[in-house]
């Protein structure tokens, strides 16, 4: 049952995200995932005002509110933000599952949508417009406002202004599509798929490049006029990072997305000048505030600005295992669990 300030919905859709199968990978089992859900609220609890029963919903990260973070507009770096996401278990210190009596690694993203009903907190769900499909909100409560909050939050990138994005993926190429809705000039998409490289083209990429290229540093800085204004980097490769670091001009930021290696172990760093001259940023959910900027991205994408939802493959939850398969072997950029309540 949920507390004062919890909700229960019903899951209709639930994206994956690599950040659930990496965190699967140690979580103690059993262990129910899932971090890019979007339902419909079946159950309040009785300090909730501001949904109600039957609101369609999409749920993202949770932040505490209260803290320094949460009170200056960032929320994705509450003090509390590994507990809260990460920790199995409701700010309450509760499971939201159980499994005979025993407590399930659960409340992941204060969600766990690898479940046909997930428990929710008021603070992490956000309403959906009519015009969205639960499989277009899905996506956005992660990976989606990560890779164009990057673009347009952290950077605040601006007409003009140069930015190369390695890795192309559901995050990478949401930040491209970002970048081309600002006017972004050059942007290159790095990635060693030429699949996906054609895919960048197709959504605003001015510049294709495989990653393998042997003077791709240098190729970048000719296509820049001497190193670009920003770097993305999503891959979590530790070399990638390097080049993404070498490939900016004096002031300009990396952001990384993910570790650049193996986690806990020093990160390689390019040094020399690009050690004083530029910026290291590590980006978390794309500084998004989500009540604000999950509906920009809902507007964006009914505008045909930020067309996010042609990444979007749809699998019944009962096939979920495809669906992983899929997306690990990348024949699926963003897969999305559909779930039939019938």
């Amino acid at each position: 049952d949920p507390a004062e300030d919890e909700l229960v919905a019903q899951v209709m859709a639930c994206g994956i995200c690599h950040t659930a199968l990496g965190v699967s990978s140690y979580a103690p089992r059993p262990c129910v995932m899932g971090h890019e859900a979007a339902g419909i609220v079946v159950e309040c609890g009785a300090a909730v005002s501001e949904f109600a029963i039957g609101d369609r919903v999409a749920a993202t990260f949770s932040s505490c509110g209260q803290c320094s973070n949460c009170e200056d507009d960032a929320p994705a770096y509450c003090l509390s933000h590994m507990e809260r996401n990460f920790n199995g278990v409701r700010p309450n210190g509760a499971p939201s599952m159980r499994l005979e009596g025993a407590a399930v690694y659960s409340a992941f993203f204060q969600q766990s949508g690898f479940a046909d009903h997930m428990l929710v907190q008021r603070d992490n769900i956000v309403k959906l417009p009519d015009e969205i499909s639960f499989a277009q909100a899905a996506p956005v409560g992660c990976g989606i406002q990560t890779g164009a909050g990057s673009v347009l939050n952290t950077f605040q990138a601006r007409a003009g202004q140069s930015i190369v994005v390695f890795g192309v993926g559901s995050v990478g190429l949401s930040a491209v599509m970002a970048a081309a809705h600002i006017g972004c000039d050059p942007i290159i998409a790095v990635d060693l798929d030429p699949d996906r490289l054609a895919l960048a083209r197709n959504y605003g990429a001015h510049h294709a490049i495989s990653g393998d290229a042997e003077v791709l540093v240098d190729e970048i800085k000719d296509l820049t006029g001497g190193g670009a204004h920003f770097s993305l980097e999503g891959t979590g490769v530790a070399a990638v990072y390097q080049a993404a670091i070498s490939c900016l001009r004096p002031g300009g930021p990396c952001g990384t997305l993910g570790y650049p290696g193996t986690w806990g172990e020093p990160i390689l760093h390019p040094g020399g000048p690009a050690f004083m001259n530029t910026r290291q940023i590590g980006i978390i959910e794309g500084d998004s505030v989500p009540d604000r900027f999950i509906p920009e991205l809902f507007d964006l994408l009914l505008a045909g600005r930020l067309p996010y939802d042609d990444l979007i493959t749809t699998y019944p939850f009962e096939r979920i295992n495809e669906a992983l398969d899929a997306f690990e072997q990348k024949q699926a950029i963003k897969p999305v669990l559909l779930f039939d309540h019938d």
